[in-house]
């Protein structure tokens, strides 16, 4: 198991209490870019479409797509928990009981790592094919502590190999971030400037009651976050106004962000949760392109959408190229 500190060293950054960390930086230059899509009407996944269907455009500007064979390709998941002391008792069970769901539905093209977060990050299990040392070590898991989410999703994006299979990050949490050194700003920049695929599972309600983000693989459409925008967001078009916590907020942008989404359950669905994640996966869309007709580094704008149809996509919305050096 591997501690916080070598993790940190590991991922190429020092923490100090006089330092704050750096802004994380990422691939100096794109030769290829490649979107997860998720495309669903009326709620149900829409099968069968191929790269002529979609339209991608980056900054604007029309791009060549081409469709990967996902019957030849796996995911790379990083299933990232949160251990702290609120997540005791049923709660643990459950969390333990998704894992282990989860783990049972990957198939023999799949990866799967195990980190764990309190007052410090744990690597169980580095991303390994081996389905009884995950169980194993999702049956050692224990609660205790505080909660650093931010440090640990940005530990997975960084911890995560590159072998080929479709990068994806799977995070639980149940409380707000009371203890890491990265600020949601880095942690922003961080998954802009990847390719991973982040879904976070939330035991968090809005404060109003009201129409919640479902488990399920009919999400409503969502409206986006705007950076300074009132902390208030529609739940579903039509719906009442509904508060959301300023963590939910964050998880919900980083979601977003990658074409992810944010999911809430009550601890007894987590594992139909989890079941319901690996499920969406397995209906989604890989496209690549290689860029032309836009500046080389700098923020790229997407939009994705399918040509002729009334087609719901949730693909990533941007990415970030730093300046070469």
């Amino acid at each position: 198991m591997m501690p916080l500190l070598p993790c940190l060293l590991a991922a190429g950054l020092r923490l100090g209490p006089q330092a704050a960390p750096q802004p994380p930086v990422f691939a100096s230059g794109v030769e290829a870019v490649y979107l997860d899509v998720f495309a669903t009407t009326r709620g149900r996944p829409v099968t069968g479409l191929t790269a002529a269907d979609f339209e991608v455009r980056d900054n604007d500007v029309p791009q060549a797509v081409s469709l990967v064979d996902l019957d030849r390709v796996g995911v790379t998941v990083a299933l990232v928990f949160d251990t702290s002391g609120s997540v005791v008792g049923e709660k643990l069970a459950q969390l333990r009981a998704a894992g282990h769901a989860f783990v049972d539905g990957l198939t023999e093209r799949d990866d799967a790592l195990l980190l764990t977060f309190s007052q410090e990050v744990l690597l169980p299990v580095a991303a390994t094919r081996d389905r009884d040392a995950l169980h194993r070590a999702l049956d050692r898991l224990e609660a205790r502590g505080a909660t650093a989410i931010r440090d640990a999703l940005y530990l997975a994006l960084r911890l995560l190999p590159r072998t080929g299979g479709r990068p994806m990050i799977v995070l639980f949490t149940d409380a707000e971030d009371n203890l890491s050194w990265l600020s949601p700003e880095e942690i922003l920049t961080a998954v802009r400037g990847s390719d991973v695929l982040v879904n976070v599972v939330a035991s968090e309600e809005p404060r109003e009651s009201g129409p919640r983000y479902q488990s399920t693989l009919r999400p409503p459409d969502l409206l986006r976050q705007e950076q300074g925008a009132p902390a208030t967001q529609s739940w579903e078009r039509g719906a009442p106004v509904k508060e959301e916590s300023t963590y939910i907020q964050f998880l919900r942008q980083v979601t977003e962000s990658t074409g992810g989404a944010l999911w809430t359950a009550r601890s007894s669905d987590l594992p139909r949760v989890f079941r319901e994640i690996l499920a969406a996966t397995r209906t989604r869309y890989v496209l690549s392109y290689a860029p032309r007709g836009v500046e080389r580094a700098g923020r790229h704008r997407l939009k994705v959408s399918v040509k002729g149809r009334r087609v719901d996509v949730r693909a990533r919305r941007e990415y970030v190229v730093p300046p070469p050096r």
